[in-house]
């Protein structure tokens, strides 16, 4: 992300009188991602199949650069549209937030499971929200089943194979073994979210591992996507922010479907320095004309 906030610095000179860094936090984000979500729905090319991932990326990158440096382009502008590219070719390397949301998307029309908490989420954001409630990060806490089942997709579809490599800076024992000085460790965040030890079905997608019995959303220790510690990742807020306003705002407004002639969309995926899916196009249909 540092790498795109570079970039994204040098384009936004030629435009902006004054670049200036705001501090992000759920509570002075919920304008940039709401207005910025509105744009984004108004993308979608209602019952048409097409290929989430464009304005996925658009979306998110107007939005870094409004929340880092106070400016947001048009579509249009030729400098952001080459921007969109440099992202583009920089993805085909590593994975950020932009490859997490098309996977959460892919991953809606998938098995029956999976389509049935669609509509259960559905149901709980219309009616605890409604339809014509801005959503803000906050009410998070007010659709606990929603809550986890962007954590479970998150958590089931990880997208990285490792995390960043680390440099110890002093001798460490971990129990009786030593792990020098200058050594370089690569964290294996994977084997923590498919832990048997605590998820109790760590290879199936089940939001239950985030609630309790009574429907409650529970956080789990070992949910760590975003690695932990001094070193978690810098765009962890960002990523979340984003995800739920995004997720809860399209499944309020439309239902999503695979093409006309294609039962379920394919779950394999492409692997390289990351996890991540196939290209795909997806129908998205207007509510207002869906009886889901």
């Amino acid at each position: 992300m540092c790498a795109y906030a570079s970039s994204l610095a040098k384009t936004v000179g030629k435009h902006a009188c004054s670049i200036y860094v705001t501090g992000i936090s759920s509570s002075n984000f919920k304008p940039c991602s709401s207005s910025s979500n509105k744009a984004f729905i108004n993308t979608y090319p209602a019952c048409q199949p097409f290929d989430p991932a464009v304005p996925i990326t658009n979306s998110i990158c107007n939005i870094i650069c409004a929340a880092a440096f106070g400016y947001r382009f048009s579509v249009d502008d030729k400098d952001f549209s080459e921007l969109i590219e440099a992202v583009r070719v920089t993805l085909k390397f590593g994975g950020t937030l932009y490859e997490v949301f098309p996977h959460i998307m892919k991953y809606l029309p998938g098995p029956h499971q999976t389509v049935k908490s669609a509509y259960k989420v559905y149901k709980e954001i219309k009616e605890v929200l409604g339809s014509s409630h801005s959503i803000c990060y906050q009410d998070r806490k007010k659709v606990p089943y929603t809550n986890a089942v962007i954590h479970e997709i998150v958590r089931s579809k990880y997208i990285l194979l490792f995390g960043l490599p680390r440099q110890c800076v002093k001798d460490v024992y971990l129990g009786n073994f030593l792990i020098p000085k200058g050594a370089i460790l690569t964290p294996d965040l994977r084997s923590v979210l498919f832990d048997p030890e605590h998820w109790e079905t760590p290879e199936e997608f089940n939001p239950n591992h985030f609630l309790d019995k009574e429907g409650n959303f529970v956080p789990n220790d070992a949910f760590l996507p975003f690695g932990a510690g001094a070193r978690v990742c810098l765009g962890e807020l960002l990523a979340k922010i984003e995800t739920f306003i995004m997720f809860t705002s399209l499944l309020r407004e439309f239902r999503f479907q695979p093409p006309e002639g294609e039962k379920k969309l394919s779950q394999k995926t492409i692997i390289g320095l990351t996890v991540h899916c196939l290209p795909y196009k997806i129908c998205a249909l207007p509510r207002i004309n869906s009886s889901q």
